[in-house]
């Protein structure tokens, strides 16, 4: 995956959470905390979706000996329906300093209400476009419900190991989660560069309903009267044809 395409993948959430903020719907409370740290300081760097709620937009920045060009987190906890979702990505991070070094990202996503459903299917994928010979990549996803205080599922961890710039992706095989109530996403995408070393990457977390809604299994049963009234008509004619 390209830079320009982690960057449009994120657009949209972004634009339509700014119109939110021009009408004047800001949330009372950040539902998004986004914590970057680097190994070689250990100062958290934190940040929130006060300004654009569902979306975290953060340009260049030096953290510990990593310089990251964009940091970019969005989730869709505002209008999530029948997917909730969360995604981070670091576009364009680069190791100045001259030892290896880990930069961790968490990502705290604590005001879903949607989907409905107990359990929820939890999801999870890993991907990049670029990660220097030797660099590691990981992410973690774990679903807490209700939050805080809940029960907490954790989706496997994925873990891609660098190759220049030769794309990769990896999902999760999905997990049932425990769902009472709203629940709470915590992602933790961590980096791991030598001397000079860059990345691109991105991780996604997803939670579904696995059991249809009730108006789906009634849309899906008013179908097969209709079905087999054709299935009838098709008969029909295919002993008229052979008589």
């Amino acid at each position: 995956m390209s830079s320009r395409r982690l960057i449009l993948r994120f657009a949209g959430v972004t634009i339509a959470s700014a119109i939110m903020v021009i009408s004047g719907a800001t949330p009372v409370k950040a539902g998004m905390t986004l914590t970057v740290t680097a190994s070689s300081d250990n100062i958290p760097h934190v940040f929130t979706d006060t300004l654009i709620p569902g979306a975290i937009v953060d340009g260049s920045m030096n953290i510990g000996n990593f310089l990251a060009t964009l940091t970019i987190a969005s989730s869709n906890y505002l209008t999530a329906t029948n997917e909730a979702r969360s995604s981070t990505s670091e576009i364009t991070v680069r190791n100045n300093g001259s030892m290896t070094d880990t930069l961790t990202i968490t990502l705290l996503v604590d005001s879903f209400t949607n989907p409905q459903g107990n359990p929820l299917l939890l999801g999870s994928s890993l991907s990049l476009s670029d990660l220097s010979v030797g660099g590691l990549a990981t992410y973690d996803s774990t679903l807490t419900s209700p939050y805080p205080g809940g029960t907490s599922t954790s989706s496997p961890t994925l873990s891609l190991m660098g190759q220049g710039s030769t794309s990769q992706s990896i999902n999760a095989a999905k997990v049932l989660a425990p769902r009472n109530g709203n629940f709470a996403f915590l992602t933790t995408l961590t980096i791991t560069l030598g001397a000079g070393g860059t990345a691109n990457v991105g991780g996604t977390t997803t939670a579904v309903n696995p059991v249809p809604e009730p108006s789906t299994l009634i849309a899906g049963a008013s179908a097969l009267p209709l079905l087999a009234i054709a299935g009838f008509v098709r008969s029909r004619r295919a002993k008229r044809r052979n008589a």
